[in-house]
C-alpha cells in the first residue's frame, strides 16, 4: 500500500482550526510563523473502486496563503521544507503541495531531490476537473462552445494554461488574461499552432471580459477583480477555481448567472476529512485528490511538478481517476 501526505492552504482561520484546534489559542499574528509546527491529521484507510487501498496525512500551513507568499516567499519555502521533512519521517510515498503555485517549481523540485520524495502540486487534475465540469455544464445547458467566448482569468498560471489549451480543442474563441505577458504570448502561440481553428487573444483589461464573455474561468484569489456584479454578462457561466469564496458569493447574487466550483471531486469511499475541509461528505479538492490517485495507482513520481505540463497529461490523470472511481462534481 502506497501512502500520501498533503500540505495545503487553509482558506481562513476557521478552516485551519478544523485540522489544528490548538490554533484557536494562538494569536493570529503568530499563526503564519508556526506553520511547521502544525500536527498531521491522519486519514482512515480508503479503498478505491479498483480495490486499491491508501491512507494519508493532512498538514495545513497558514504561511502558504497567497497574502503571505507575496511578501515572504523565503519563509514559505522554509516552512514547506520543514513540513516536507515531517512527512518524510511519516514514511509517506508521495507529497502533494497544494500551494497555489506560491512555492516555485524550481525549489519544489530541489526539495524532492534533497528528500528523495515524490512531489506533485495537483495542477493537472485540477485543470482536468475545470474542463470536465464546464464541458458537462455547457452540454446540460445546450451551449455550443464553438459559438461562445470563453475567458481565462489567470491564464498564465499552470491550471489556467492547461484549461485554456484543453478548451481550445472545442471552443470557438478564447480570451487570455494574466499578469505575465511573455507567458500569455507563449500560451497563445501554442494554442494557435495546435488548434488553428480556435480564435485566441490576449486581453489587457477585465471590463470587457466580464461584460462580453459567455464562460469565465477564474484562477485569481482576489474577489476585488469584480467591481460590480452588474458587470457580468447576462446568463454567463462563471467557474471559480480560486482558494477564496468571495468572488463566487458575490456573483451568486445574480440569479441569471451560473456559478460553479470547478475543482471539486467526488470520492468513491467515505472520508473523515471532507467536513474539515469545509466540503460536503466524500468531496475533496482536485489538487488533494491528485496525490491520493497517484498513491492508489502506485505511480510514485514527480507528477505536476514541471512548469510547462504536457496537455496530454490531462487525459492520463482522467483515466487514472476513472479506474479508481473518482468523479468530477457537476452541479
Amino acid at each position: 500500500m502506497k501512502t500520501f501526505a498533503v500540505l495545503f492552504n487553509p482558506m481562513d482561520n476557521n478552516h485551519l482550526e478544523n485540522f489544528w484546534p490548538i490554533s484557536k489559542m494562538v494569536p493570529r499574528l503568530f499563526l503564519r510563523f508556526l506553520g511547521n509546527h502544525c500536527s498531521a491529521f491522519k486519514t482512515q484507510v480508503m479503498r478505491s473502486k479498483r480495490g486499491k487501498e491508501t491512507f494519508g496525512y493532512f498538514l495545513p500551513l497558514p504561511v502558504m496563503q497567497r497574502h503571505s507568499l507575496n511578501h515572504d516567499g523565503l519563509l514559505a519555502h522554509e516552512v514547506v521544507r520543514s513540513a516536507a521533512e515531517l512527512t518524510e519521517k511519516l514514511q509517506v510515498d508521495i507529497l502533494g503541495v497544494c500551494a497555489d503555485e506560491g512555492v516555485s517549481y524550481e525549489k519544489t523540485g530541489l526539495l524532492s531531490r534533497q528528500l528523495d520524495l515524490a512531489i506533485t502540486n495537483g495542477c493537472t487534475f485540477t485543470a482536468w476537473a475545470v474542463f470536465e465540469t464546464l464541458y458537462r455544464t455547457a452540454k446540460q445547458k445546450n451551449i455550443d462552445l464553438k459559438n461562445i467566448v470563453l475567458a481565462v482569468i489567470g491564464a498564465d498560471s499552470t491550471v489556467g494554461s492547461l484549461s485554456a489549451q484543453k478548451f481550445a480543442e472545442s471552443a470557438g474563441s478564447i480570451w487570455l488574461y494574466g499578469g505575465q505577458p511573455q507567458k500569455l504570448q507563449a500560451i497563445r502561440d501554442k494554442i494557435a499552432q495546435r488548434n488553428p481553428a480556435c480564435g485566441v487573444s490576449i486581453e489587457s483589461g477585465l471590463d470587457r471580459i466580464f461584460k462580453e464573455s459567455d464562460i469565465i474561468i477564474n484562477i485569481f484569489n482576489n474577489a476585488g477583480i469584480l467591481l460590480s456584479t452588474d458587470e457580468v454578462k447576462e446568463n454567463a457561466i462563471v467557474c471559480d477555481v480560486s482558494l477564496k469564496r468571495e468572488l463566487a458569493e458575490r456573483i451568486g447574487e445574480r440569479r441569471d448567472v451560473t456559478v460553479i466550483k470547478g475543482n471539486l471531486i467526488r470520492l468513491p469511499f467515505n472520508t473523515n476529512f471532507s467536513a474539515k475541509l469545509g466540503l460536503p461528505d466524500n468531496i475533496v479538492y482536485a489538487c488533494i485528490a491528485e496525490a491520493m490517485l497517484l498513491a492508489l495507482e502506485e505511480k510514485i513520481v514527480n507528477y505536476s511538478l514541471e512548469e510547462d505540463i504536457n496537455i496530454d497529461k490531462l487525459e492520463e490523470i482522467a483515466n487514472i481517476a476513472a479506474r479508481h472511481g473518482f468523479e468530477v462534481c457537476v452541479p
